[in-house]
């Protein structure tokens, strides 16, 4: 086969270097056996295949080829692969694929809505970085994936920059990169496929990723107006990285954006974060966000509510709760109450030199919002008093709370801990609540006889210690709320059984009465 290719032309010079073959089926085989070292750009339901001859094999010809990876779960309206998962294995293998074998599977292509590489694929380095110019995609091999997860290896960059299309809603990001020096094929592979997200995914909804290194090169200037050439963009997700001022600003440039995860801020010094966030074009910084959830400076997260609000869900995570932030906190929450509309609090707090109890007063006033869901996990010294009561005067004030997740250290000497008439009064006050986790739980000698005037319609009960004796739980159980279902502590499953007993009798005894 007489092959012209000129290593030096551009990509927009001359006639394509990709090399089509296989349009008739027969030559398949063929071109699997004689050209096992050229690179598969391409593979699309048209059975074309794409060739490179000056670079070495893409995908590798052993068992971890992208095709066998796509293969082995074939057919399935989901295609998932978990760390955790044994393969199934049916013999395929890139070299001895039969005809019949490529048009199963573009006969399934259609089906394949899920993407997630756990595994890194087995790609050779490749020959020439401009290589990953000449990846086009005539016809979109997965016409209808819609979400793709990236994990584990720099390899499966470059397979999504192969399989992107338009119909891909949700993309996820994660992995090793361990730099993004354009000098690098696999580095290459990242930027080009953030550059190119406009270009193949028009209409991405949702982008996550969990890597520092993706995040510094997105608030690079040369990749970060592709967020502004998404209009569709309405999530994106920070975590277990740091981020800066310059992300935070471009995040704001976003129409649509209704769901934002920060997971730790690295705040600039002497940033004006007292000044107005940037707008987008025709409105305004923030201002369709209804779902923040944000770790580090309080400062810049009460920069970011004060543009919210249309704020329903917030999740509050800050290392350390101190006198020097203590105030900012205050007009946090004067801000969130000027709102009106957050419905689902979660705190996550290191109280440090802070009296919880000084906490709580100021909470106090956010008892006016139409809190549902309310979590709070916090931390302090052993020798502070946790103001347990106060919380749940907190909480209570809540009427139609439906979840409640409390994890508080242990109580001191002379603090009083959570005890089951906490829980009386909790039920009393919050008719609605529907789920319920607590980390500890006393009896307190409450007496049983006040019991009787207390129901609630709680259906899932999350206790990690109980420090009671299980009878008496289960008593008080079977008659305030015998419709719920127990988790976490090791005698749950004996309290369960006796709770769908009481439910069986008291059904028996509605039926007698019909």
């Amino acid at each position: 086969m007489n092959v012209r290719h000129d290593p030096d032309s551009a990509p927009s010079a001359g006639p394509s270097p990709f090399i089509k073959v296989a349009r008739i089926p027969e030559l398949l085989d063929l071109v699997l056996k004689e050209l096992p070292a050229t690179a598969l750009a391409s593979l699309a339901p048209t059975c074309r295949l794409l060739f490179e001859p000056t670079a070495r094999t893409l995908w590798s010809t052993g068992e971890d080829d992208l095709l066998h990876h796509l293969l082995d779960l074939l057919p399935s309206d989901v295609l998932v692969r978990s760390s955790g998962e044994q393969p199934i294995t049916l013999g395929f293998r890139f070299r001895g694929l039969r005809k019949s074998d490529m048009e199963r599977f573009h006969l399934y292509s259609r089906f394949i809505h899920e993407l997630r590489f756990k595994q890194d694929a087995s790609l050779v380095e490749l020959d020439d970085v401009r290589m990953l110019h000449h990846f086009v995609v005539n016809s979109h091999f997965l016409p209808n994936l819609t979400s793709v997860t990236i994990s584990f290896g720099s390899h499966n960059f470059l397979l999504a920059h192969l399989l992107l299309s338009p119909s891909v809603r949700y993309l996820s990001l994660s992995g090793r990169v361990k730099s993004l020096n354009e000098s690098e094929p696999r580095d290459r592979a990242v930027s080009s496929l953030l550059e190119w997200l406009p270009d193949r995914c028009p209409k991405l909804e949702s982008f996550t990723t969990d890597r520092t290194r993706i995040v510094k090169y997105i608030e690079g200037t040369s990749v970060s107006p592709i967020f502004r050439r998404l209009p569709c963009l309405h999530t994106v997700e920070i975590r277990k990285t740091t981020c800066s001022a310059s992300l935070v600003e471009l995040l704001a440039e976003l129409p649509c954006l209704h769901n934002l995860h920060v997971n730790h801020f690295v705040d600039s010094p002497n940033h004006p974060w007292s000044e107005n966030l940037p707008h987008p074009p025709g409105g305004r910084s923030f201002h369709a966000l209804q779902k923040l959830e944000f770790g580090g400076s309080l400062e810049v997260c009460h920069a970011i509510v004060k543009c919210c609000p249309e704020l329903r869900r917030l999740l509050l995570g800050l290392v350390e709760l101190n006198v020097l932030v203590f105030d900012e906190f205050g007009s946090l929450v004067r801000t969130l109450q000027s709102h009106g509309n957050l419905q689902h609090l979660t705190l996550l707090f290191d109280f440090a030199t802070l009296e919880p109890s000084a906490v709580w007063t100021t909470l106090q006033s956010l008892s006016s919002l139409p809190i549902r869901s309310f979590r709070l996990e916090a931390a302090w010294d052993d020798d502070v008093a946790s103001g347990t009561e106060q919380v749940f005067q907190l909480v209570c004030s809540w009427e139609g709370l439906r979840s409640l997740n409390l994890q508080l250290p242990s109580p001191t000497e002379g603090d009083k801990p959570l005890e089951l008439s906490m829980l009386v009064h909790l039920f009393q006050h919050c008719r609605h609540l529907e789920e319920l986790e607590l980390e500890q739980l006393w009896y307190g000698g409450y007496e049983e006889e006040s019991w009787d005037a207390c129901r609630s319609k709680l259906a899932r009960l999350t206790i990690d210690q109980l420090h009671m004796s299980i009878s008496v739980f289960a008593q008080f159980l079977c008659l305030v709320c015998p419709e719920v279902q127990v988790f976490g502590f090791s005698d749950a499953d004996v309290i369960n059984e006796q709770l769908k007993m009481v439910r069986f009798a008291r059904e028996g005894d509605r039926r007698r009465k019909l």
